[in-house]
Parts: C-alpha cells; sequence; structure tokens
C-alpha cells in the first residue's frame, strides 16, 4: 500500500505548492494564523452527469484517474461511476458510468477497471469536462522532510487516507509505528515537528491510495470521491 508523508515548515511567503487545509480541525489550530483564501477550479462532478442526461442523486464517484502524458504532466482525466447505493462498485450488479478525456482511434479507450466493473460500465468520451471555482483555505511552506512507507499495519487503521498535522505528538505517534529499521530517517519528523511546533510553523501531511493496489494503474493518480484535488497549478489568489 503507497504512503507519502511530507514535513513542511510554514512560510508567510506565497510560493508556487500551496497546500489546502481545513480550519476546522483541532489539530490544526496551530497554524490558522498562517492561513490565507485562495480560488482554485474543480471538476463539476453534477455537471458532468446531468450535461449526458443523468441525475448526480442516483450516481456517486468511485474515483478519479488523472493519467501522466510524455512530458510529466497531467494530459487525461478518467471517472467512473457507480450507482448511489452500489455495495461493491469494483463488482457492480448495475451498470456504471466512465467519462475519459483520452482519445481511441478506432474504438473507445478501454476503461482502466478490473474485467468485473468493465463488463458494467458505460464508456463517454468527454473532450473538456465542465469545471467549477471554489474557494479554499490554504498555507504556503517548504518541504524539510518526507518519509515513504516503512509503517506498520496499524498506521492504516489509526491515519485516515488524507490528514495533515500540526502538533508534535502526530509525529512521535508516526515515529512509533514506522518499522524497526527504519526508524533512523523516520526519527526527523518528532524532532523537526517539536522545534517548528515551538514558533507554530510546523505541518505533518500524510497521504495515502484510498483504491486497492490490484487495480491502481502506474503513472497515475486515483483519488476516491469527496474533496477533489484541484487541477495542476492553483490558480487566483483572493
Amino acid at each position: 500500500m503507497g504512503l507519502d508523508i511530507y514535513h513542511f515548515h510554514l512560510k508567510d511567503e506565497v510560493t508556487d505548492d500551496p497546500i489546502i487545509i481545513d480550519v476546522s480541525q483541532p489539530q490544526l489550530r496551530n497554524i490558522i494564523h498562517f492561513s490565507r483564501k485562495k480560488t482554485n477550479q474543480y471538476f463539476d462532478y453534477a455537471r458532468l452527469l446531468s450535461d449526458h442526461s443523468f441525475s448526480p442523486q442516483d450516481y456517486r464517484l468511485v474515483f478519479q484517474q488523472r493519467q501522466l502524458g510524455a512530458t510529466g504532466k497531467f494530459e487525461t482525466d478518467d471517472f467512473y461511476f457507480s450507482a448511489a447505493d452500489e455495495p461493491d462498485p469494483m463488482n457492480p450488479t448495475r451498470t456504471g458510468l466512465y467519462f475519459t478525456s483520452r482519445r481511441g482511434f478506432l474504438l473507445k479507450p478501454k476503461p482502466h477497471l478490473p474485467p468485473s466493473a468493465r463488463k458494467k460500465v458505460k464508456t463517454f468520451q468527454v473532450r473538456q469536462f465542465p469545471m467549477e471555482d471554489r474557494l479554499d483555505d490554504v498555507v504556503y511552506g517548504v518541504s524539510v522532510g518526507y518519509q515513504r512507507k516503512d509503517v506498520v499495519d496499524d498506521f492504516f487503521n489509526e491515519f485516515p487516507p488524507d490528514c495533515s498535522f500540526a502538533e508534535r505528538r502526530y509525529a512521535e505517534r508516526i515515529f512509533e509505528l514506522t518499522v524497526p529499521e527504519a526508524r533512523g530517517l523516520s526519527q526527523q519528523f518528532p524532532r523537526q515537528l517539536g522545534r517548528s511546533a515551538q514558533s507554530r510553523c510546523g505541518l505533518l501531511v500524510a497521504r495515502r491510495p484510498r483504491t486497492p493496489a490490484s487495480w491502481r494503474q502506474s503513472k497515475a493518480s486515483m483519488i476516491l470521491a469527496g474533496p477533489p484535488a484541484p487541477l495542476g497549478a492553483l490558480t487566483r489568489d483572493t
């Protein structure tokens, strides 16, 4: 299971890599003074469905996939929707919807889905996905630490797929859940976050895929339904 843990030292200066945060979360109260508003563009899922004569209430987004091109930039997007009350979207009993901006020469592009789901899906090619603007709370900072994987299974029971923290105790807990042979590198997090916590400028971000590894595609980023990730560089400051 993939996992990336980042430690940021927050700054007042605006950078090219803003980090979206939920200011209502108590574990982020130490860094609220760094937050500012920024307008970002998101995919408009409801409009995507309604534009194709489907009711947004009848379907739910299972995953979004952003495919990398040869230049390393995101070039195509895929979306898979299942029936709203489908118990197992990867083994559906009813027809799902698959939208893609990938181009096919003679046939429609094959959905990036397991065979059981591929048999029960309608595929739609979309030239341009509808977008909407949203106002987010963001902070800016520089990366001062990174850890990939190297944690015990209990980590995934305690921490949600995408989480952010600004208190030393969370860094200490991650260290406790790191496999012993990797702790030499991991111990930087409690130490660094402890120092930056004193000046109220440390942020720890843990991210892991919510999609089964058996059908995650290489060179792609999949995101389960929920607050979708903004496209590319975040846009207008407000």
